[in-house]
């Protein structure tokens, strides 16, 4: 027993000055995990219409997997919620972003967004809403890059997006968007017609979105889905089986390096 532990500590050693930084890292989400498929809201309501989500091998982004949104005259979303890693404050969020793949049907923006809780109303109570962000129409992966450097948002509370100084629901889409910093500063104080100081992300959700009146079919794959909170990033990596991440493969493989001048010492003497 001594013996095995003189010789693998080093390795351990070895493998541990090359492990990848704690800030960022990617789950291997398979189906029925993280509440991935799970199509309600947080609210507890089901939009009419929708089906399961499902992680398939049909167009992959990496690996052998990614999230498939089929759309039929709704947006088909997919959750994780009721997970840590997706929880936080809103003001202390630092990524968020996905990649996206729309190969058919147009007017079904591939959409990001945030569920949030803990949201101040005038009366003294609380209330839930999300901010959302889109994508446009193309076919061929994109990438949305990390939201929170200036992607630009809306703020849906109570069935109506809000306008950008959080005193009523504006008419404008475009006019109701900005960042994430800009409307916790704009939905705070006295003259707010809701407070997001104190918000909380319940949830993460990607759908492909829906313009009024569409009643055509679309479908959309959807990967490497992330958010984070404090700099510590999580990258859900959709894959149909679960494979072994790069970064432990190559730690498996400095920990065996670590091994070697260990075995030559003992065979000189």
């Amino acid at each position: 027993m001594t013996r095995f532990s003189s010789i693998i500590a080093p390795a351990m050693l070895a493998g541990a000055l090359f492990a990848p930084s704690l800030g960022a890292q990617t789950v291997v989400t398979t189906p029925g995990t993280y509440g991935w498929t799970d199509v309600s809201t947080p609210d507890g309501t089901k939009p009419a219409g929708t089906t399961v989500a499902s992680i398939t091998t049909a167009n992959p982004r990496s690996g052998n997997g990614s999230l498939e949104l089929d759309m039929n005259g709704f947006a088909q979303p997919a959750f994780a919620t009721g997970d840590p890693l997706v929880q936080g404050s809103l003001s202390d969020l630092t990524s968020a972003g996905f990649d996206w793949n729309q190969v058919t049907g147009s007017n079904g923006n591939p959409t990001y967004r945030l569920f949030l809780g803990n949201i101040g109303v005038p009366t003294g109570g609380t209330t839930w809403g999300s901010l959302g962000w889109y994508g446009t129409d193309g076919t061929g992966w994109q990438s949305s890059g990390n939201l929170v450097d200036g992607g630009n948002f809306f703020l849906r509370i109570a069935g109506g997006q809000l306008t950008n100084d959080c005193s009523a629901k504006g008419q404008s889409f475009d006019d109701r968007r900005q960042t994430v910093a800009s409307w916790v500063t704009s939905c705070s104080g006295t003259s707010a017609l809701y407070d997001l100081s104190n918000a909380t992300v319940t949830a993460v959700e990607v759908d492909q979105g829906r313009w009024p009146g569409f009643t055509g079919t679309n479908v959309s794959y959807a990967d490497n889905v992330m958010v984070g909170f404090n700099d510590q990033s999580t990258t859900f990596n959709f894959e149909v089986t679960s494979t072994p991440e790069p970064s432990s493969i190559a730690l498996l493989g400095t920990g065996l390096f670590g091994l070697v001048p260990i075995v030559r010492r003992r065979r000189k003497r």
